[in-house]
């Protein structure tokens, strides 16, 4: 049996999806392209829509059980695009670096929460390389709870992976459904609204300080 929940805190638990949150979502087309050009001629328009297919098609497994090796490689056959191994490594080492680096701005947002006391969680599809990236930062050791649905076993908006982020938002000791979510995928947004959270479409740093800090203080979830 695990530990059982401390106390509620009575502090609302900001949380944040990672790509198109926190982390600006990628455009694969754009970014495959140019770590494949870096080791041979650039590919033409039609390989580079291919990556992107192909990276589409593979990052689900990728978030759940695929490893990084495994994923770079069939990434880069199913676009035709032949995985030598100094391309295979340069290319989890670009998409790691991508998806797990806040743009300036929204580390300076989740500083100030930080320096204020509002405690901040992250909940996201993401794979092991970029979850260790994100736990070694110093932003992601700051946050109170750091969940991935590469452990959760479930990608969102899996009712699963709210269900068992619920229990580690519980053993850090803050209520479940005094939440605040930011996220950027429609159907996470629907199941967390309907789980009794605050949720938000992503609109940039400034839409979240407003919501974070209307005219009467910190906005209390019912």
């Amino acid at each position: 049996m695990g530990p059982s929940p401390v106390s509620p805190s009575a502090t609302p638990l900001i949380v944040f999806d990672l790509p198109g949150v926190l982390v600006p979502a990628p455009d694969p087309a754009v970014t495959l392209a140019t770590v494949v050009a870096r080791h041979r001629p650039g590919p033409d328009a039609a390989t580079a829509a291919a990556l992107a297919a192909s990276y589409a098609r593979y990052r689900e497994s990728y978030c759940l059980s695929m490893g990084p090796r495994d994923f770079a490689t069939a990434v880069l056959r199913s676009a035709g695009v032949e995985p030598d191994p100094a391309l295979v490594e340069d290319l989890i080492a670009d998409d790691t670096a991508r998806c797990s680096t806040p743009d300036p701005a929204t580390l300076r947002l989740l500083m100030h929460l930080r320096a204020t006391g509002r405690p901040y969680a992250v909940l996201a599809d993401a794979p092991q390389p970029v979850v260790d990236r994100v736990r070694a930062a110093d932003w992601g050791r700051a946050a109170a709870v750091t969940s991935f649905s590469v452990e959760l076993r479930f990608t969102t908006p899996h009712q699963g992976a709210f269900r068992r982020f619920d229990r580690q938002v519980a053993l850090a000791g803050f209520d479940p459904a005094a939440v605040v979510y930011f996220g950027s995928d429609e159907a996470a947004l629907t199941v967390a609204a309907r789980r009794g959270w605050d949720a938000h479409r992503w609109e940039g740093v400034d839409a979240a300080h407003r919501v974070l800090t209307p005219p009467a203080g910190l906005r209390q979830v019912p």
